[in-house]
């Protein structure tokens, strides 16, 4: 895995700043661990992806991306 580059600084309550410490030492890892985790995780929750047409901005509809299921190519044809 490439050794990661950049840093996103954020703002949390007390609460959920307490809420991540307890989980990491219930687990024995570090937060980054856990939110790498979290966020990896949203892979699953994106919506299929899309392609804008027209500007850079996304101001002009877009076009959706055929899935590899919906062109009748299985994985057995890659």
């Amino acid at each position: 895995m490439p050794k990661p580059e950049i840093f996103i600084t954020f703002r949390l309550t007390d609460e959920e700043k307490e809420l991540l410490k307890q989980y990491c030492d219930q687990e024995s890892r570090t937060q980054t661990d856990v939110l790498r985790e979290l966020i990896r995780g949203l892979r699953r929750r994106l919506k299929p992806q899309r392609i804008h047409e027209g500007s850079a901005l996304g101001s002009q509809r877009c076009a959706e991306v055929p899935s590899v299921e919906a062109t009748g190519v299985g994985s057995a044809d890659l």
